[in-house]
């Protein structure tokens, strides 16, 4: 799901991952993203991230913790 807010797109990504480790590239296999690496189907979770970073100006995600301490989004 994306809100569009004054401070740019957010995009609410839920369970789509549980790290955002798994948003930084994988400097180990080159790649552009970190797979999660299991209870996904790779494929589908390897375009959904790639298209998540290309559009998202903000990504908020269900258990990441750099999110605790702030009560409101813009």
């Amino acid at each position: 799901m994306s809100v569009s807010t004054e401070d740019g797109l957010y995009f609410l990504i839920g369970d789509l991952v549980l790290l955002r480790e798994n948003l930084e590239p994988d400097k180990k296999r080159g790649w552009p993203i970190t797979m999660p690496g299991r209870f996904y189907n790779n494929v589908e979770i390897w375009y959904s991230l790639l298209d998540v970073k290309r559009r998202a100006d903000h990504i908020l995600m269900t258990h990441d913790p750099s999110q605790l301490g702030r009560e409101v989004y813009p």
